[in-house]
């Protein structure tokens, strides 16, 4: 009898458990992150939404830390709200949110973190904070389809918008006293940059694969600049502005592929360049390879006072002689 009874239990419970199907489970359409702050899913409109009063807790996909609890609507969400209170948006909360169009933030927010809004790559549109200070690291790395940014005179550091293919103008304020290296590259459908006037380095790769560009302004302030930011653009003319004195190569893997050329590395062949201007007298040096893979048709011209000492530079630098070198 005893056997019968628990037979009898048994197939209850797996009758019980069987009647219920797999999709029946839900996901949960709210919740509470690290910090305290609450974030409610609307199915209909597909709209995630953030209250609170502090900053939106920190996740980086690892594989090993549990995702929070949000990211179940990490491939349906289709647009991000961040109400008034939020302070900032922490490393990798939306990252990969692929079907994520509109983010709204308010005015509270001052720190985008990196990887915030990494490859979400149908995003279009983006009203940031009017106060914000800070968009860190690749916050906004490889948003396919983001065409513009207006970016507030409050912000003060900006990190890498590469791969913004669809990106065609961004003006950058003058309050911006910092900024990542590979800035916009592979931005393939820029055609207009206004840079800081208080800049003071173009870095490596900063505008590279940004097939498009025609003109750029660099402006007085740059001190430093890494020939290969200009790789693989369609500019005509770099020119080099007065305060510059140290020019670097700026490549990875150990700086052995050339710059303007086709290499085993980068496939970033400038062929419309035709002229290099150096208007600095202050030139203290120039990288190893910063010049390598110009083509004859380019002329790099010098200030007259510093032909000779500039020429010697160039030349030990690995400045073919194909390239001519005159003055200013």
């Amino acid at each position: 009898m005893e056997i019968k009874r628990w037979t009898a239990m048994l197939l209850c419970i797996i009758l019980c458990t069987g009647s219920i199907p797999c999709n029946a489970v839900t996901k949960k359409t709210s919740g509470t992150d690290g910090n305290g702050n609450t974030w409610v899913y609307d199915v209909k409109t597909k709209t995630l939404t953030f209250s609170g009063d502090k900053g939106i807790e920190d996740f980086i996909m690892d594989g090993h830390i549990p995702e929070p609890g949000w990211y179940v609507w990490n491939t349906k969400a289709e647009q991000i709200i961040i109400n008034d209170g939020i302070t900032e948006i922490g490393i990798g909360a939306f990252d990969g949110f692929i079907n994520v169009k509109t983010v709204t933030m308010a005015d509270s927010v001052t720190h985008i973190k990196s990887g915030a809004f990494i490859f979400c790559r149908n995003l279009t549109s983006v009203k940031l904070s009017a106060k914000v200070k800070c968009i860190e690291g690749d916050a906004f790395y490889a948003c396919e389809k983001l065409e513009h940014l207006t970016l507030p005179d409050t912000l003060k550091t900006l990190g890498t918008l590469g791969a913004c293919l669809k990106l065609k103008e961004v003006i950058i304020p003058d309050s911006v006293s910092k900024t990542n290296k590979n800035l916009f590259y592979e931005c393939k459908s820029l055609t207009k940059i206004k840079l800081p006037r208080n800049m003071k380095e173009i870095k490596q790769y900063d505008f590279a694969n940004c097939k498009n560009l025609k003109t750029l302004e660099i402006p007085e302030a740059v001190t430093t600049v890494s020939m290969s930011a200009f790789s693989g653009t369609k500019l005509k003319k770099i020119t080099l502005p007065k305060n510059v004195t140290t020019i670097k190569k700026g490549m990875p893997y150990g700086g052995k592929g050339k710059v303007f050329a086709v290499n085993y590395n980068w496939d970033l062949p400038t062929k419309d360049l035709r002229l290099i201007e150096i208007k600095s007298k202050k030139v203290k040096s120039i990288a190893k390879g910063s010049f390598s893979g110009l083509s004859s048709k380019v002329v790099v011209k010098v200030p007259k006072s510093r032909k000779k000492k500039y020429t010697k530079m160039l030349r030990e630098s690995g400045l073919e002689k194909k390239v001519k070198i005159k003055t200013l």
